[in-house]
């Protein structure tokens, strides 16, 4: 059984979404700890219960058409969570949108952790993917702008929400 447990663990970690650890760039892991310090200042208690229980890694999502991706897995020792950041996204973007990605990817692993097992995105509405995504998603540009996130990308954030059909608050 601890065979298989490993055998999974390695194929999680190597074929899911091409996932990479983020300690294997220097200049990604510096951009992640440069966004981690800001979520930790301005989103503390968010940090302290989502984000440092929380494997990072990076993967590449343009397949999917994704900036981040997040999951929580069961398990028998309780539950792991993940959040994934876009290969491109780490090449190109600077920390403050990093930060406002982490923050959005822990909102949803917050909401997540509060359901009953074997309830994820997946298996949700588009009503409630929207009603979430609507929460999420204000949340996030609130916190972009508390820290001061370069107007292209604030911008940027609100053209996705208006092709989303999300509302702004």
């Amino acid at each position: 059984m601890k065979i298989l447990v490993i055998l999974f663990l390695l194929f999680v970690n190597v074929n899911l979404f091409g996932q990479i650890n983020l300690l294997g760039e220097q200049a990604w892991r510096n951009k992640v700890e440069a966004a981690l310090d800001i979520v930790r200042v301005f989103e503390p208690n968010l940090y302290k219960d989502i984000v440092v229980h929380s494997t990072i890694q990076a993967g590449d999502l343009r397949v999917a058409g994704y900036a981040g991706f997040c999951d929580v897995q069961e398990s028998s020792s309780g539950k792991i969570l993940w959040i994934v950041i876009g290969i491109e996204e780490l090449r190109t973007s600077n920390k403050h949108y990093i930060a406002s990605l982490l923050v959005h990817e822990a909102l949803h692993l917050k909401n997540r952790l509060n359901e009953q097992p074997g309830r994820n995105w997946g298996n949700f509405t588009n009503q409630e993917k929207k009603a979430e995504h609507t929460q999420i998603y204000n949340y996030e540009l609130d916190f972009m702008r508390r820290i001061l996130t370069p107007y292209d990308d604030i911008e940027g954030l609100k053209r996705l929400m208006i092709n989303e059909n999300i509302k702004i608050f």
